[in-house]
């Protein structure tokens, strides 16, 4: 995702996503985040 068409699209499409569930991308950054630190949530398996 290096080109300016590709960094256009992702951004179109988390603007859609974030429209039709609001909150949701910034969630899942977070998660993302916490699993990048060694977190689980109850019921999954270790990585």
């Amino acid at each position: 995702m290096t080109s300016a068409d590709g960094r256009a699209g992702i951004g179109g499409l988390l603007s859609e996503i974030e429209r039709l569930s609001p909150g949701s991308v910034l969630q899942q950054a977070a998660r993302i985040e916490l699993r990048a630190l060694g977190w689980r949530a109850d019921g999954e398996s270790p990585a």
